[in-house]
């Protein structure tokens, strides 16, 4: 595969830069992120054959609360989902119980 999405994670950087004969200096950059889960953007590093970009990804409100994955997020989804089955509805539902915390 010649284009690849690299997203922040918390570990395994150093196999994954070892199958995909990462450069040393991108690798050390990916390893240098902080958990994005409180910023409106998601680092990101891009790369098309040899060539390696990083990037700031922006995405809708919904589509970070849908893939949020946070303790705290998955037990609020797992309550709402008891409540409701309209996928608008557990979202709004996730927010206020958020805000309610």
């Amino acid at each position: 595969m010649r284009l690849r999405s690299l997203l922040y994670r918390p570990d395994e950087h150093e196999a994954i830069a070892g199958r995909i004969n990462m450069p040393a200096g991108v690798l050390s950059t990916w390893q240098q992120w902080k958990d994005p889960t409180n910023f409106a953007w998601r680092p990101a590093i891009r790369s098309m054959g040899d060539d390696y970009y990083h990037l700031h990804l922006t995405f809708p409100d919904m589509i970070l609360d849908l893939a949020s994955s946070s303790p705290k997020d998955l037990s609020i989804k797992d309550h709402v989902a008891t409540l409701t089955t309209n996928p608008f509805e557990r979202l709004s539902l996730l927010k206020q119980h958020r805000s309610a915390a």
